[in-house]
């Protein structure tokens, strides 16, 4: 009597066999005529795919497949079948093949049992960069967790012509990723050096990748005008990641203010006049609502930060000069800046003046009155003898005081 799990073995070994049977020989990539390299993988409307050429006797078809099971090399020989739903997967390499093809190497990494060997980074798919054309390279859609909270790229395309290290006879590493805070394709170029002497994975993770989630280390030479293989690869995503110290920020870069805007693209910025040493911030472009930014002003300028002249509210309604080791932390609503308003506590100076101080003398203790800027309060406790206060302001031009009364 036949069983129902009879049934089952039946029809799995009949699926098996078809599958089997419908196997086919094909080649990974579409010809390039710029490189001359079979090596376009793309295929337009169907991200996760890769392009192929499928052989039927003497002749090719060119199709599309799902490659799960090795890089992407051009023209490397492969086996694929279908699956449950007819769409062609990649599930071996022609090893006679392959050996024509190669000259004699090795074949490449293919999946592997649990006991057979470690999986190598470049071939999971999810995040993947690899080949597209020319100088474009394709990143496969991933999930990724940033900021406490789960993302998904959905994957795209960037073109590196730009990174191309500009001295001639120079290569030089080009870190590749997704920036979390758009959820877009971006780069960035190390320090080029002379193309004889070999670039290291030191030197790759060297590459300062600000905030980004890096995924891999692209190696560009001077003077190339495509990606020609994947040789040129080295892995670059991070398997694992250290919670920040929620007390550290990353390391500032200077902005240098244009028509007194900047764009803030990380948590700490150096604030640079546009030109001399004195300037106005009156926009900061935001990266993204709900954001923190700390500035300070470069080395020798003074940066008046304006309340009210665009998108930056303050404490107050008065500006905020910052010189020196001055900060200001601005938060983003997603409409204005605003300032962390602290707790009143007026600065105090404890200089030995006349009755009353003169201008002179209040120069001394506070600094001139356009230094310390429109606003400014203080308080001065004559030679720190509690006997003569007095409440200080500036006007941004001159200096004010008024004498206290002490209380008994």
């Amino acid at each position: 009597m036949t069983t129902t799990k009879d049934l089952k073995q039946r029809l799995t070994q009949r699926i098996l066999t078809d599958r089997y049977a419908a196997r086919r020989l094909a080649r990974l990539g579409l010809f390039n005529s710029a490189s001359g390299q079979y090596d376009i993988f793309a295929v337009s409307g169907y991200p996760g795919h890769t392009a192929a050429r499928i052989y039927n006797g003497g002749s090719e078809t060119t199709t599309k497949v799902i490659n799960n099971f090795c890089a992407n090399q051009p023209n490397l020989p492969v086996t694929v079948e279908p699956d449950e739903r007819g769409d062609l997967i990649v599930v071996g390499v022609q090893a006679k093949e392959f050996l024509e093809y190669s000259g004699g190497a090795s074949l490449p990494e293919t999946e592997v049992s649990s006991s057979s060997g470690p999986i190598t980074e470049r071939r999971l798919n999810p995040g993947l960069v690899h080949i597209s054309s020319g100088m474009i390279v394709t990143i496969e859609a991933f999930a990724y967790r940033w900021g406490g909270v789960d993302h998904y790229y959905p994957g795209g395309t960037l073109d590196l012509t730009s990174y191309i290290p500009a001295t001639t006879s120079h290569h030089a590493w080009c870190k590749v990723g997704v920036d979390p805070i758009t959820n877009t394709a971006t780069a960035t170029a190390g320090t080029s050096q002379v193309a004889t002497i070999a670039l290291t994975v030191a030197q790759l993770a060297a590459v300062d990748f600000a905030e980004y989630v890096p995924l891999v280390g692209v190696r560009l030479t001077n003077g190339m005008t495509a990606i020609a293989s994947e040789a040129r690869f080295a892995p670059a995503r991070s398997w694992w990641t250290v919670e920040a110290d929620p007390m550290q920020v990353a390391d500032s870069t200077t902005l240098t203010l244009s028509t007194g805007a900047v764009t803030a693209t990380r948590t700490y910025h150096v604030i640079a006049a546009e030109s001399g040493t004195t300037d106005d911030l009156d926009t900061i472009t935001a990266a993204a609502d709900n954001t923190f930014v700390l500035i300070q002003a470069d080395s020798g300028d003074t940066i008046t930060v304006k309340h009210g002249a665009d998108n930056i509210s303050l404490t107050g309604a008065q500006d905020v000069p910052l010189s020196g080791d001055d900060t200001l932390l601005l938060f983003y609503d997603g409409t204005n800046w605003s300032d962390l308003a602290p707790r009143p506590r007026l600065q105090r100076a404890t200089d030995d003046v006349s009755s009353p101080p003169s201008d002179a003398e209040l120069d001394t203790a506070f600094g001139e009155p356009a230094a310390v800027g429109d606003g400014f309060l203080a308080v001065l406790d004559d030679n720190d003898a509690d006997s003569a206060m007095y409440i200080v302001a500036s006007n941004g031009t001159s200096w004010w005081y008024a004498a206290m009364t002490k209380a008994t």
